[in-house]
């Protein structure tokens, strides 16, 4: 009798397990997702669109926009659709405290953002090491796996607070992963800090590491975002990100 009954338990959960589950995921007005950059060389702002979560994660470019960004000294520059939603000018360069200010009229609608640029800090050294068989994690829930991993140096500054991005490539490609980090526990300190990925990096491919100081605000974009991505040491109810772009109007 009690074979039998166990039988019974394992049917109920094997046919449980086959049942076709019919999800009723509402769909949302496409958002329009504004990313910009400014460096010592130039300019960029990229325009897309969201899509819906049965679509695939091709994100529809934003072309015709009219994109402007205005320095603590008063001059506003107008960017350059170079490509299809990318936005670009050497006119107007990032340079240490200055503020910026970024408008976009895209679609008949108004956004707005503000910002500063954080002093420079400079790679100490980079590291590639391997893993093979040594046991450490190339990425997140990797556990063993061969390959190398890759390590960026570099001393903090100890007179004011830092926040950082890095941005991983394998052979000309960006990797998925978001590395943003601040100096709470290691301000002034030499800062090592192991760029895991899920991608495995092997011998040959060419690594590339672009290290970015940002400030408070657009770390807390990332770090957010990081969260709501999840992973093995992440999780969190759905959300919007932080943001420090206000609009549209």
């Amino acid at each position: 009798m009690n074979r039998i009954c166990l039988f019974f338990l394992v049917l109920v959960v094997l046919t449980s397990c086959e049942k076709v589950i019919v999800l009723d995921l509402n769909t949302a007005d496409t958002q329009l997702v504004i990313e910009a950059n400014l460096s010592a060389d130039k300019g960029q702002v990229k325009l897309s669109k969201t899509v819906n979560f049965d679509q695939s994660n091709v994100y529809p470019s934003v072309s015709g926009a009219v994109v402007k960004m205005t320095n603590g000294e008063g001059q506003t520059v107008q960017f350059k659709e170079t490509t299809t939603g990318v936005y670009e000018t050497t006119a107007l360069t990032g340079k240490v405290g200055q503020k910026y200010q970024l408008d976009v009229q895209a679609e008949g609608k108004t956004y707005h953002a503000e910002s500063q640029v954080p002093k420079t800090v400079a790679f100490t050294t980079i590291t590639v090491r391997s893993q093979a068989g040594s046991g450490s994690s190339i990425g997140p829930g990797s556990g063993n796996k061969s390959g190398y991993e890759v390590e960026a140096s570099f001393t903090d500054p100890a007179s004011e607070t830092n926040y950082y991005r890095f941005i991983l490539t394998i052979n000309n490609k960006a990797t998925d992963d978001v590395f943003v980090y601040d100096d709470r526990l290691s301000n002034g300190e030499t800062s090592n800090r192991i760029l895991r990925t899920s991608q495995t990096i092997s011998k040959g491919d060419v690594v590339g590491v672009e290290m970015q100081c940002i400030d408070e605000n657009v770390y807390a974009y990332f770090n957010s975002f990081k969260r709501l991505a999840g992973g093995p040491t992440d999780s969190s109810t759905p959300a919007n990100p932080i943001t420090n772009i206000s609009g549209p109007s």
